[in-house]
C-alpha cells in the first residue's frame, strides 16, 4: 500500500475513504507497465505498480504487517461475465 500514489498532507485513513470515489486498479502483464504508467501521466493521472496478479481472485492490501481484502471476485463479484 506504500507505493499507491497519495497526497502526503493527507492521512491515510482520510484518504482511504476518499480514494475509491477517484481511483482505478488497472492489470497489466509486467513489460506494458512503464508504457501504461507514461500514457497516463499524458492525462495528469499519476499511477504506480503496487502489486501483482495471483490466482486469489481477491484484492488484498498490505501495509506493514496488516492485511485487508478489498474485495473478492468469488464471494462478491465486482465483475460478472456472461
Amino acid at each position: 500500500m506504500e507505493d499507491i500514489p497519495r497526497n502526503e498532507k493527507i492521512e491515510w485513513v482520510d484518504w482511504l475513504r476518499s480514494y475509491p470515489g477517484s481511483g482505478f486498479v488497472f492489470t497489466a502483464r509486467e513489460e506494458y507497465c512503464e508504457y501504461i504508467k507514461e500514457y497516463l501521466k499524458r492525462f495528469s493521472i499519476e499511477a504506480e505498480v503496487v502489486g501483482e496478479v495471483t490466482d486469489s481472485n481477491s484484492l488484498i492490501l498490505n501495509y506493514g504487517d496488516e492485511q485487508a481484502e478489498v474485495f473478492n471476485q468469488q464471494k462478491n463479484p465486482v465483475f460478472i461475465f456472461k
